[in-house]
């Protein structure tokens, strides 16, 4: 048997769209020992054909058909039959630039590393923005992984930042190490599934390579944020949650570092997929946001997913006064354009954004656009946590 450095795993589930995309990156690269292993997970398109097509044309890609059962019975099963000394996960719907892979196999064999690392980029497809890993580059071992990497990874600080990402596609992994985290994962676990892999294996590593560059395109599809809001995910993050709070018990009790990771990563997904569930309007007071009267006009900025979630929350949980939805990628009409603001009367504008780096770039944006008098409020963790709210069973 051919010795392969690296295994590539590829969930797909119907994604006949972006599918060549995804496996033209790959074949790309300037690093050629890798085997891709792509689980086609029950689609109901042409995906499954597409991966044969192209396994055809090239050994080094296998496919592997199953009945659908979620990303993480797909991820389990590449990775159970993964031969590579290290693993990355790409999904059907992203893409990476050319150097990736070589560039973090380097890392890893130089400096022996458990885990590489790089940022990424949001693709919009009209545009991009890279989010940078907020690390130094650099090898991080011992001491300095601890307290540098491991113990930081969530900035509970800086709410929302990642000083590590969660996903797992713009991480190299020794498969050794991570391959009893993906195999772990029970198949009902269906929402967080990149980090209950990824952020359990970084709490269990002993170092890690940093590095600068965002090869990996995230690629921001509006029709599966359209898919994520209309669906009931909380009994889904329940069930995600539960599996994460038994992890920490058998593996990491009484390390408050990490039990205060999983807190904030848990805010934030209920955040993100079903805000009803955790945010309240009382007395005045939107937790998070603080004190906002019903008399207040108000305007909503931000149109993905949360910026969605929050928008049908306030307006079919609360009797707050929404009187514009505004976001740069409006459409003019339903969802306004930031220049439209100075056309309606409003009194606050409230940040539909969580990511910390995007909302203080939206707030010094509108702050020059629109009128610097008017208040906008942003999603503060230290104000949520005053008024905390759990999960309603």
């Amino acid at each position: 048997m051919k010795i392969v450095d690296l295994s590539v795993i590829i969930p797909v589930y119907n994604a006949e769209e972006y599918i060549r995309r995804c496996l033209d990156s790959i074949l790309i690269q300037s690093f050629d020992n890798w085997e891709a292993i792509c689980v086609d997970d029950g689609s109901s398109d042409q995906s499954g054909s597409i991966l044969d097509e192209y396994a055809k044309k090239d050994a080094r890609i296998n496919v592997v058909h199953k009945a659908n059962a979620g990303s993480a019975s797909a991820r389990r099963v590449a990775v159970e039959q993964a031969v590579g000394k290290y693993l990355i996960c790409i999904d059907a719907d992203d893409w990476i630039e050319q150097g990736m892979f070589l560039e973090l196999i380097m890392k890893a064999k130089e400096y022996d590393a458990e885990i590489v690392t790089s940022g990424v980029t949001r693709d919009y497809g009209d545009h991009c923005i890279t989010d940078p890993t907020y690390i130094i580059e650099g090898f991080y071992s011992g001491e300095e992984y601890i307290n540098q990497i491991r113990n930081k990874m969530f900035d509970s600080d800086n709410f929302v930042q990642f000083s590590v990402s969660p996903g797992l596609w713009n991480k190299l992994f020794l498969t050794e190490m991570v391959r009893p985290f993906f195999i772990g994962v029970p198949d009902e676990i269906k929402t967080d599934t990149d980090t209950v892999v990824s952020y359990p294996a970084l709490w269990s590593a002993n170092n890690m390579y940093v590095l600068d560059n965002s090869w990996y395109h995230y690629c921001q599809n509006q029709s599966s944020v359209m898919h994520t809001l209309n669906q009931n995910r909380g009994d889904s993050l329940r069930r995600t949650y539960d599996y994460f709070e038994a992890m920490y018990k058998l593996n990491w009790s009484g390390d408050l570092f990490i039990k205060k990771q999983i807190e904030c990563l848990k805010i934030y997904s209920w955040l993100q997929f079903s805000p009803n569930d955790i945010l309240a309007y009382n007395d005045g007071i939107l937790s998070g946001y603080g004190d906002i009267l019903p008399s207040d006009r108000i305007v909503l900025y931000g149109a993905g997913s949360y910026g969605m979630h929050l928008h049908k929350y306030l307006t079919e949980e609360t009797d707050l006064n929404i009187v514009a939805w505004a976001d740069k990628s409006g459409d003019g009409i339903y969802i306004i354009r930031p220049d439209q603001l100075g056309q309606i009367e409003y009194d606050i504008i409230i940040i539909g954004v969580l990511l910390n780096n995007l909302v203080q770039d939206i707030i010094d944006y509108l702050r020059r656009i629109a009128d610097s008098h008017k208040r906008i409020l942003r999603f503060d963790i230290n104000l949520f946590l005053d008024n905390s709210q759990s999960p309603r069973k």
